[in-house]
This record gives C-alpha cells, structure tokens and sequence, in this order.
C-alpha cells in the first residue's frame, strides 16, 4: 500500500492518540551496475583503473554486424532484454591472434590450460573460449568481462576482426546444448592416459612434467612453441613408458633385444612380436614425438629440426593441424601396445 501524506493523517486522525505506522524508504544503489558486477565477482569495488571498460571488436550475431562493444554490462543484453534495445547479445565473440594463449601454454606452474579453458592458479578462470577455422581464438564477451582488468588488457592487444565465424564445435556446444559428435585428437589422447593411470596399468605412469594439463596444442607460427608442445608430449608419453616392464615383457615372449634398446625400440619389437606390426613397421607417431623433440626447437644444430618444421607445414598447413594428426596416431599406436601388453 502506498502511504501518502494524506492518508497518514487519515490513520492518525482515526487513532486513540497512539498510532504506529510502518514505512518502506526506497534507496536507489549508487553503483553503476559495471561496478555492483565487479563487486559481486571480486567482493571489493574497481579501482579507477578497474573501473574503465575495455572496448573489444566483436562479431554482434544479433544485428549481424562486427561493432565495438566494451566489458561495462550496460553494452550487452542478455536473450531476456531483447525488449529493451538492439544491443548486442552478451554471448557475443571477440576474436584473437592465436599468440594470446602462448603466455599460458608458458607458464605451467602459473597457468593450467586447457583446450577449451583457462585457469590461473588462485586468481582468475576464463571459463571458455574455441579455436574457428581460421585459427583464431574466440572468447564470448560476457566470459572476457570476469577477467581481471589487467587480464582484459591483454587480451584487447590480441583482438582483431573475425576472419571466420565461430567453430562448428562451438555452435555444437555452445548455442545447441549438445555434446560433440567426437573428442578432438588431444582429448582422445589425455582421455587414454588417464584411463592407464587409473587402472594403474604397470607398464607406463603419468611423469611429474608430463601431466595432462601441460598438453596443449600449438597455435601460433612459432617453431619454438611447435618443439616445445612436442617436448611435452614427450615427456607425457614416451618417457611414462617403465623400460623394467618392458623387457620383462619381452623376455615372457622369447623376443631377444639389445641393453641399450629404449622405450620406443623395446615396444616396437614387442608389437612385431604379438603381431601387432610388420617386420619393416615402425611407431611413427612415438618416433615424430621424438625427433621433433630433439631437433625441433629454432636454434637446434643441423638441418633436421628445419626440415621437420618444413615438411609439418607443408604437408598439414599448420603446426596445430600437424600436432593434432600426431595426436591422432598416436592414439592408434597406445591402443595396439596395449593390446600386446594385455597378451603377456
């Protein structure tokens, strides 16, 4: 009920001289709602700094149009506001040089990366971003705006026109609600060691370098970031393989092999052994792992890394499109030593 002067006085006036009434003051916030946004996040207000929006290009799907819009959520609407104005929907993508992720993919101890997430240790999550055909990162902006303002600086300096739209995974995920129609190369990959950790298999185990979060696939031109995204793989994979295991394996077979023979050498034989390879087979993917690992990075000596670097490129187009195929192998290649190790 809405108490006005007039009938406060009516009340009064009824009363035996001891009347009580009850009020509700209204008091508008003084925060602008960029600001009640940042103190709901962070539970302390914006610095002055903080306070100022990032403006990001993005690729307005609601008007169809690429337009600034900034991190203040006055600029967005959600798909409840569609009422109010021709605002851009808050799920609207910002696009970036895939160089944005290399301070990430760096820094293991700081940063877990993820396909797909991003998470500073303690600080902050980029809860989801996707990679289009064009390689270039996409981050809805509502995702953006929960950074930390520094963090949106960032990446503002990595952000350019889209050069194609979102991936089909994204749109599958994102907008459908629906699961991918398959795991990407990598996911496969991480999902199988995981599970050989898990049934604590006792030919391979996790190296403390090597863990799941620290695979990524490389996504700028860098050759440096293409040998290192494979020194990582390395580590995961080929030296989590217990040389012991190995050979004892190999013994249980009959199968004669030299002391200094390796992983890579001892699993090949044991797979010509079970049948699982041809006499000339190798484990190609176990052996690109390992080359590019020793002579891939820029300042390698000798011709090799380059050649490698060359023919990834040619033959793939990308050092991604490469890392993702051996990935892809590679997969194949753990589910036959597998195989060979359960026929023991």
């Amino acid at each position: 009920m809405r108490l006005t002067d007039d009938l406060i006085c009516r009340m009064i006036a009824k009363g035996d001289g001891y009347c009580s009434i009850c009020g509700v003051q209204i008091i508008r916030p003084r925060l602008s709602e960029r600001e009640a946004h940042y103190l709901a996040r962070t539970d302390r207000l914006p610095t002055e700094d903080e306070a100022t929006p990032v403006e990001f290009l993005v690729l307005d799907m609601r008007n169809g149009a690429v337009v600034k819009v900034s991190t203040d959520p006055a600029t967005t609407r959600t798909y409840f506001q569609t009422d109010r104005d021709d605002l851009p929907y808050e799920t609207s993508p910002a696009f970036f040089r895939p160089e944005v992720l290399s301070r990430y993919a760096a820094d293991h101890d700081k940063y877990t990366l993820h396909d797909g997430w991003i998470t500073c240790r303690g600080a902050w999550d980029l809860r989801n971003y996707s990679i289009n055909d064009a390689e270039q990162v996409a981050v809805y902006i509502c995702d953006l705006r929960e950074l930390p303002h520094e963090e949106q600086v960032y990446w503002a300096s990595f952000n350019e026109r889209p050069r194609a739209g979102l991936s089909k995974r994204a749109i599958t995920t994102d907008f459908l609600g629906e699961w991918p129609d398959e795991p990407t190369p990598l996911e496969a990959l991480v999902d199988q060691l995981e599970r050989w950790r898990t049934e604590n298999v006792d030919w391979w185990e996790w190296k403390a370098d090597g863990k799941p979060n620290h695979l990524t696939v490389p996504r700028t031109g860098s050759r440096d970031e293409w040998a290192e995204a494979f020194l990582t793989l390395s580590h995961a994979v080929i030296e989590g393989f217990r040389v012991k295991v190995l050979r004892s394996a190999l013994e249980q077979t009959g199968t004669a092999f030299e002391q200094n023979d390796q992983s890579i050498k001892l699993l090949e034989r044991l797979l010509r052994a079970t049948g699982k390879l041809d006499a000339d087979e190798h484990v190609k993917a176990l052996r690109e792992i390992r080359d590019v690992r020793v002579h891939g990075k820029a300042h390698a000596t000798g011709g090799k890394g380059r050649e490698l670097a060359t023919d990834a490129l040619r033959e793939h187009g990308s050092y991604a499109a490469h890392y993702e195929r051996v990935c892809s192998q590679l997969v194949s290649e753990l589910a036959l030593i597998e195989e060979a190790m359960e026929e023991r």
